[in-house]
């Protein structure tokens, strides 16, 4: 488990340092992140310049409900983000591993099949023998 958490922050350090870019849940998750984070400054950006202009807003005291938190702008922290790669790995995992099983048993009990595998691949590559 160790060896996985260790994996995982390093991947993510790179692709938040822009080291490498992929076209995988990992990066959307940094994007989304980024987002957020770009979202947040400007908020605050926003804040500022309101409370230093004077512009009139509502008051949070009188509409406490004026600023409700969206979950879909949230970001996941590393920990969520670990856990989200270990269940893509498990779940990557025991889909491949049924499927080779199934194929490896209906290969050894059904000849017809095989054969027909066996010209089908001939055909696409060849003999390379």
């Amino acid at each position: 488990m160790i060896y996985l958490t260790q994996l995982v922050n390093q991947i993510l350090n790179r692709r938040r340092e822009h080291h490498e870019r992929r076209n995988d849940f990992i990066q959307i998750m940094v994007d989304h992140e980024e987002q957020v984070k770009h979202e947040e400054t400007t908020d605050k950006q926003e804040q500022h310049h309101d409370q230093q202009w004077g512009t009139l807003k509502k008051s949070e005291e009188h509409f406490p409900f004026s600023k409700i938190i969206n979950p879909w702008i949230l970001a996941l922290n590393d920990k969520e983000i670990l856990g989200q790669a270990l269940i893509f790995l498990l779940a990557g995992y025991e889909t491949v591993s049924t499927l080779l099983s199934f194929f490896f048993y209906v290969m050894a009990t059904q000849p017809a099949i095989q054969e027909k595998i066996y010209e089908e691949i001939q055909q696409e590559i060849g003999n390379v023998r």
